[in-house]
């Protein structure tokens, strides 16, 4: 696999540093012509950083561990967790072996030493992290992405599910796992075959991604089963998340107009984050929820 050839125009780096001296000092070293070409930008908070992520555009992160609202390692986890898709370079005071061995294993791509840091190391570090950071994704792509749906698949689900929790815990934020499955995709296999089968697995993957937000983490865990682990979910309730699918599947179907109704049934599991739960646990504990919430709709059929 190649890496890809430097493009033209300005790489984006994102400086989120909190010590102005430092931060006028490595502005300055990006300032300079380079070879490939940087644009830097600069914002003093972890919260300001991700904000500024969100709104993309953005090609490689310069990132001091130690922010007024965010310290230490967990700035690493948290800056992963919030954009998969960033190659980071963590900034410390001076050398130090054991951080650098520290942060690489918790996501980052490279850790600079602040002190005497010259341009040339600058760029060619930063460059070789955006180089890197491509090929590791694409490789992490087409071992972790389900190939029907684009979803993830269910070792890719499991990983990502599994940092989420972990960063749960150290954070005291509550999680929200869903454990969905496309109801009677053995009849439309049987009845239209199993080309029509797949065509149902894709419109409910469209539909998983419609009703969730871009943030949550979303799996395929193997035929018709789906898991979808909700971050940052506060209290919405599992009725206004039956709502939105079921609004969601309501125009799909009228819109798609197919000889057979893609339909979808949830249950749901709350992860808090002072309990000792594992991500399979969690999974099961929906699942639960899933088959008793469809063994009480067969009763009130009957």
């Amino acid at each position: 696999m190649e890496p890809a050839p430097a493009r033209s125009d300005a790489y984006t780096a994102l400086l989120i540093e909190d010590d102005a001296k430092a931060a006028k000092r490595l502005m300055a070293l990006l300032e300079k012509p380079s070879d490939p070409p940087f644009a830097i930008e600069h914002v003093s908070t972890f919260e300001a950083g991700i904000e500024r992520l969100a709104q993309g555009h953005v090609d490689v992160v310069l990132l001091d561990l130690d922010l007024p609202d965010s310290r230490g390692l967990d700035t690493v986890m948290r800056t992963v967790a919030a954009n998969l898709q960033m190659p980071i370079i963590v900034l410390c005071e001076a050398d130090d072996v054991l951080l650098s061995t520290e942060v690489i294993g918790r996501g980052a791509q490279d850790c600079l030493a602040k002190r005497g840091l010259e341009q040339p190391m600058l760029v060619r570090t930063m460059w070789h992290a955006i180089q890197r950071h491509a090929m590791q994704s694409a490789l992490t792509h087409m071992s972790l992405v389900d190939e029907l749906t684009g979803l993830y698949n269910r070792r890719g689900f499991l990983a990502l599910a599994e940092q989420q929790m972990k960063l749960a815990q150290r954070t005291s934020k509550p999680l929200t796992l869903a454990f969905a499955d496309l109801d009677n995709l053995k009849g439309i296999n049987d009845t239209y075959g199993h080309n029509s089968g797949d065509e149902a697995i894709i419109r409910a993957a469209e539909a998983l991604r419609r009703a969730f937000r871009n943030s949550d983490i979303i799996g395929r865990m193997g035929g018709d089963e789906f898991t979808v682990l909700m971050v940052d979910s506060g209290e919405e309730g599992r009725t206004i998340i039956d709502n939105r699918m079921r609004q969601i599947l309501e125009e799909m179907n009228l819109r798609l107009k197919l000889p057979f109704e893609v339909s979808l049934s949830l249950g749901t599991a709350r992860f808090e984050p002072d309990k000792n739960m594992s991500v399979e646990e969690l999974i099961r504990k929906a699942d639960k929820s899933l088959y008793l919430r469809k063994r009480a709709r067969k009763k009130e059929k009957e």
